[in-house]
């Protein structure tokens, strides 16, 4: 196999939608007749940067045979941080290549839509949230960092978020397109919850973050309300649950819905 080595992707592949900007190398494999056997492509994640994240693609006729691990050999040698490749879980080729070549799945996340028919929770109210535009500026402040650090916790073992951006800063790209009006906190003596979620469409709301510092049946009585609330005026919601988030983890629990597949993250040891 001859190898290259490039800062740029070469080819189009159907699936791939990894900026330039954001490569930082390819390694490539070539037979002795200069056709394309591979690639993997390392790109740079800035809000998470203590991974180096891959893609990698082998033409189908060569897969199977060798080479996708010899790339990943030589990118390795290359790199300065952990290899994170993500996948489908369904995906067995790719699955099976990851764990062969040393990968350990880190984190699995699901998404999918739901209405108001799969939801399986109840009306009880013995704890009251509030619209996140209630709240007066010292509050919102309180709640918005602890966002922030409920991010940082749950991303800590996959990558962690970047030490150089801000509080302030992070506090803007996590709440960027959030809805004041349709997201919900809850704050008293120390415990806090929060909803946070934007708007899809007329019918539609996706929930964007979600976290708690309370116990469980406290943060199911939280995530009650604020789901009867939202169905009160929204057809459906889009739920992005990951596995290593303790709140979305619950927030799975209060749906009667199966989803066949996860998104997959990786980590090379």
């Amino acid at each position: 196999m001859i190898v290259k080595m490039s800062n740029s992707f070469p080819f189009d592949i159907e699936g791939i939608n990894i900026k330039d900007e954001n490569i930082d190398l390819v390694v490539e494999g070539y037979t002795k007749e200069n056709e394309l056997i591979g690639a993997i492509v390392k790109y740079r994640n800035f809000y998470h940067p203590y991974c180096d994240e891959i893609y990698v693609y082998i033409v189908e006729k060569y897969r199977k045979l060798g080479f996708g691990s010899k790339l990943v050999n030589l990118i390795s040698e290359k790199c300065l941080y952990p290899l994170k490749c993500s996948t489908f879980s369904n995906k067995k080729d790719s699955t099976g290549f990851l764990e062969k070549n040393g990968f350990i799945k880190k984190r699995s996340c699901w998404e999918y839509r739901v209405s108001k028919r799969s939801f399986i929770g109840n009306n009880t109210k013995n704890l009251k949230v509030q619209r996140f535009c209630e709240l007066n500026e010292e509050s919102k402040i309180r709640i918005l960092e602890f966002v922030v650090l409920t991010y940082f916790e749950n991303h800590v073992t996959i990558s962690g978020a970047n030490k150089d951006i801000s509080i302030d800063d992070w506090i803007k790209v996590l709440t960027k397109d959030i809805s004041d009006e349709d997201s919900f906190v809850y704050m008293e003596n120390g415990k806090l919850f929060f909803m946070l979620n934007y708007l899809d469409s007329e019918t539609e709301i996706s929930v964007a973050y979600v976290g708690s510092n309370m116990e469980k049946a406290s943060t199911v009585e939280c995530l009650n309300e604020a789901i009867n609330t939202l169905f009160n005026k929204y057809e459906y919601m889009v739920l992005e649950i990951d596995d290593v988030d303790e709140t979305a983890m619950i927030l799975k629990t209060l749906f009667d819905k199966k989803q066949e597949y996860s998104y997959d993250t990786y980590i090379k040891k």
